[in-house]
């Protein structure tokens, strides 16, 4: 655009009012005239009335762009312990109300019927040992024939037995038969019965392949999975029991081939030999397992923070719930301003219950998937309140607000100066009598002020923000800029937009 001619330009007799799509105030502008009035008085102490015209001087300083939006605080970080299936409380070591530091034992509990399988592991491990030791000794007896062959058909059935536990055990895990965002999941340790519902995605629902115990949930509620991905586990005490006999058949059935073979020579014994040191790696494998599972009945504390429930009465299967001192706030943010928002940007919080204090915080995530309403998508963004003292009360109303877009040092005009000619943005300037029209290119709008550039306009100049309106000159105004346009008032849930200079 040539600027050339513009300082100077005379003030057109004929004037016409402003198009509908400029008009997005309040009130039909008078949000603007009322910020050119407070920039104008801010700025030089009182506003020009010279002539005709209500003027405010150009200033070199900052415009900000903000969104803010209301939410509740919650806790970062929430964990929930359960009676473990076939297991009972053994003891309570919190109350309600108590903190505790990550790693802190807050339950203790008891099963038998698990601490009989590892102490039947830890026997077939010194077994297979033994039967190592044996075939690494020097000598060996001969074998019959007849008795590696019989030793080798029940090694055969028994390890047709395993494999066919091994499949039903691999039935009991939960599979996404296609790709969508899953809506409803259980909690492990959920007691759940044959065919009862367990997880949801899209319209179809997942129910238990058999009646036990919820062990493990691979997903979160919300989270995006792919076709064939694993959601849950379920746990069928008896299976895993059948699976862990037949295991101990074949390794009973494996030592049998191995002393069979062992006197056929030197080829024999190299091959009972590497069929032993199998044995022995399978059962030391099935003894960490049983011994991460003994360890699992000791709930700890996965990170710092309070204890919100605790009960020792067995009439719920809950046992502990802990939440994190961390905190939260979930807001929504509209589809327009989603491309100024971004991981670890800046946000301010403000609690109502606690006036005239300020909080730090930062995005800690954006939602993937949008939710549609009134013509707009909103997407959850996650705040993490990263300097909130310990506060007891969650559910508080909190106010927050990002940080768009900043500009500093830059040329500032009320908003209420913004006109348009030809399809630019102008400025009228007093100088004197004489107005001039000047083009400007807009840099960053608030909801007052504007950061705009032009080579035309200089710091001190006074530029129009309003004129009398009536004939007699009454003191009745109307602004001679524009809206604010669509893009610069940001409004979250009972907030607004827009920044201070």
């Amino acid at each position: 655009m040539s600027t050339s001619g513009a300082m100077g330009m005379p003030e057109p007799k004929t004037r016409r009012g402003l198009s509908m799509p400029r008009v997005v105030g309040l009130a039909g502008g008078t949000t603007v005239v009322l910020a050119g009035l407070v920039y104008a008085v801010v700025a030089a102490g009182h506003p020009s009335t010279t002539g005709r015209y209500l003027t405010a001087p150009v200033r070199r300083g900052s415009v900000s762009l903000t969104y803010q939006a209301t939410g509740d605080l919650i806790p970062a970080q929430t964990a929930t312990f359960t009676t473990p299936g076939n297991a009972t409380l053994s003891s309570l070591a919190v109350h309600t109300g108590e903190a505790v530091s990550s790693g802190q034992v807050l339950a203790v509990f008891a099963d038998p019927g698990l601490a009989g399988q590892l102490a039947s592991a830890n026997a077939s491990l010194l077994t297979a040992e033994s039967q190592l030791a044996a075939l690494q000794a020097p000598t060996h007896t001969a074998a019959a024939s007849s008795a590696v062959q019989v030793a080798d058909a029940a090694l055969a059935v028994a390890s047709a037995a395993v494999t066919s536990d091994q499949a039903a055990v691999s039935a009991l895990t939960v599979t996404s038969t296609a790709a969508g965002t899953v809506t409803l999941l259980v909690s492990p340790g959920q007691t759940v019965a044959a065919a009862q519902p367990v997880a949801t995605e899209g319209g179809t629902t997942y129910t238990s392949p058999v009646a036990g115990t919820v062990g493990s949930v691979h997903v979160s509620s919300g989270a995006r999975v792919s076709a064939g991905q694993p959601l849950a586990t379920i746990s069928d005490p008896s299976l895993l029991a059948k699976l862990a006999a037949d295991q101990a058949t074949v390794i009973q059935d494996r030592i049998a081939v191995t002393s069979a073979e062992a006197a056929g020579g030197s080829a024999s014994q190299a091959a009972a030999l590497a069929v032993a040191q199998a044995t022995v790696s399978a059962d030391q494998s099935t003894v960490t397992s049983l011994r991460q599972a003994v360890g699992s009945l000791t709930a700890t504390a996965p990170f710092a923070g309070e204890v919100v429930f605790a009960s020792s009465s067995g009439a719920t299967a809950k046992v502990v719930a802990v939440d994190s001192l961390d905190r939260q706030v979930t807001v929504p943010v509209p589809e327009t301003e989603l491309s100024s928002v971004h991981t670890g940007q800046s946000v301010v919080v403000t609690l109502p219950a606690y006036p005239g204090q300020k909080f730090s915080g930062a995005v800690s995530s954006v939602a993937p998937v949008g939710t549609y309403a009134n013509g707009v998508s909103s997407f959850a963004v996650q705040i993490a309140v990263t300097s909130m003292p310990h506060v007891a009360y969650y559910g508080l109303s909190a106010n927050v607000v990002i940080g768009l877009r900043s500009v500093h040092g830059q040329l500032v005009v009320p908003l209420a100066a913004l006109g348009a000619r030809g399809g630019h943005t102008v400025v009228r300037v007093l100088q004197g009598s004489h107005v001039s029209v000047v083009p400007v290119k807009v840099v960053l709008e608030s909801t007052a002020t504007a950061a705009v550039a032009s080579p035309h306009l200089s710091v001190g100049a006074r530029v129009i923000i309003a004129q009398p309106t009536s004939a007699t000159g009454a003191k009745k105004l109307r602004t001679k800029g524009r809206a604010v346009r669509g893009g610069a008032a940001r409004k979250g849930h009972g907030g607004h937009g827009g920044g201070k200079p």
